[in-house]
């Protein structure tokens, strides 16, 4: 199979990302003022709650097909097999996980309460086992998902502002926001026959998959405790208004994640396939390639938007959420650490077939996610489980590179670290004049996005940055080409 450009898929795919987390944010002020602090607090909380049974329903199947499927993907015989029975798997383990979903419901007063939201939020787990979109990752068609993608977010966004009108509308407003992240899937399921024939059976060889899935899923179970536990705990700890004003932040945070670390989610399906047909130097050369990517773009996005931490909130939220402005530019440091432990877990350890060291690491981070909230959101609530966030992927981060830099070799990493340091000093004095200059923040958000971003690839490009160096040369060749075929 023909590898496609790690670079268009990663921009496909951070569209795609994007997308998914960007709908509460574009409707946010409008839900907010019918909705109110309270209710989206009640939505987060629930939503956090249900993190938890998608997590067991999928049991790490994802991760583990996406992997595996990767290596036989030229084999639509094997995948259709392969596919079916991993497909069987996550239903078996989904219809459990409602089971003991329901029974929660009943027997937490806290979850009872709002047994509606928490039934109606569920039908995800049931939406995402048709997705497979793991399929597409293993064929890296990122393209369809992506058109899909912008189809339901239209039809859900007209559905918000038709049926969403007071506060007793939060039952409405959680049907449309599934729609939208979750309602095309059954779309993806028929399509996937493109690739392979996805059948249910009873025969799903649960002996074979689930020893290997139980590595993925103790992995993401880890990580689910220091990325979603944070809403939870505050719910219980502090309450719902707590929970709205760090929910907000939360997904200003997904958002960047999703740019940030799509060259490493598109790009570990052509690393594992390298790795396990013992390619090395591609691997290290894909890899190199990924890694200066997300460096390059992870400075200015965490420079600037630290310094526009109060625009961005009082934007996408509304001013009753400005006191979410601090969590969020912890959040927003902590992204040097997330990209970075992205990268060194999942395009390194995951793609060597070395998850069980990752799920070490993400043991220790999640331990000190669980003592750091327990202990300081009592005193600093949304702050708090911000910083204990922050504090979790910096070790995770630190940890993966260690055990990750006897796998691969990566080319020039210091030196794109360096020049995409200088590249964001530009970014921080632009973001402060424009700041300091024009009142608006709104405005001088803007137009600094627009002066930094272009200046920042420029500096970039001059200092030989070779992310950028080498995107700049592609265009020229593509411009040249259209020319001399004009001419």
């Amino acid at each position: 199979m023909k590898q496609k450009s790690i670079s268009f898929n990663s921009f496909i795919f951070s569209i795609k990302s994007i997308l998914t987390v960007l709908f509460p944010l574009i409707t946010y002020p409008y839900a907010l003022r019918v909705l109110g602090v309270n209710n989206m607090g009640r939505y987060n909380f629930i939503n956090s709650i249900i993190g938890y049974f998608l997590l067991l329903g999928s049991l790490g199947i994802v991760s583990y097909a996406r992997r595996d499927g990767a290596i036989i993907r030229n084999d639509k015989k094997e995948l259709s097999r392969f596919a079916s029975e991993v497909f069987s798997c996550n239903m078996i383990l989904t219809v459990i996980s409602y089971i003991i979903l329901i029974s929660c419901i009943f027997s937490v007063e806290k979850i009872r309460n709002e047994y509606i939201l928490a039934l109606v939020l569920s039908l995800a787990m049931f939406l995402t086992v048709f997705g497979v979109e793991w399929i597409y990752s293993v064929y890296e068609d990122y393209i369809y998902i992506t058109i899909r993608q912008i189809a339901m977010q239209m039809v859900s966004m007209v559905m918000l502002f038709l049926l969403v009108h007071d506060s007793d509308d939060l039952i409405l407003y959680s049907i449309i926001s599934i729609t939208a992240c979750a309602g095309g899937n059954i779309f993806n399921f028929v399509h996937s026959r493109k690739y392979c024939n996805i059948v249910f059976t009873f025969k799903c060889n649960f002996r074979k998959h689930l020893p290997k899935t139980l590595v993925f899923f103790a992995n993401a179970m880890m990580i689910t405790i220091y990325t979603n536990t944070d809403q939870t705990m505050l719910g219980f700890m502090c309450g719902d208004y707590n929970v709205g004003l760090y929910g907000t932040a939360v997904k200003i945070y997904h958002v960047l994640c999703s740019v940030l670390t799509s060259a490493s989610i598109v790009g570990v399906t052509t690393l594992t396939n390298f790795i396990g047909n013992n390619k090395v130097e591609a691997y290290n050369r894909l890899a190199s390639h990924i890694f200066s990517i997300i460096v390059t773009l992870t400075f200015p996005f965490v420079t600037g938007g630290t310094i526009f931490a109060h625009e961005i909130i009082s934007l996408f939220g509304g001013i009753e959420y400005i006191e979410a402005v601090n969590s969020l530019i912890i959040l927003i440091i902590g992204l040097l650490g997330y990209v970075m432990a992205v990268f060194w877990g999942q395009c390194v350890l995951v793609a060597s077939g070395r998850e069980k060291c990752l799920f070490y690491i993400t043991t220790v981070s999640a331990v000190i996610n669980l003592i750091g909230n327990f202990i300081l959101i009592p005193y600093f609530r949304q702050d708090a489980a911000a910083f204990t966030t922050l504090l979790s992927e910096a070790i995770t981060a630190l940890l993966t590179w260690r055990m990750g830099r006897k796998l691969v070799k990566i080319n020039s990493g210091a030196q794109v670290v360096v020049q995409s340091f200088i590249g964001g000093i530009f970014v921080i004095v632009v973001s402060l004049a424009f700041k300091h200059w024009i009142n608006k923040g709104t405005i001088a958000l803007f137009s600094s996005i627009i002066v930094a971003g272009v200046g920042y690839f420029c500096i970039e490009f001059l200092i030989g940055n070779p992310f950028v160096k080498g995107m700049a040369l592609k265009a020229i060749m593509i411009f040249r080409g259209k020319l001399g075929r004009e001419q």
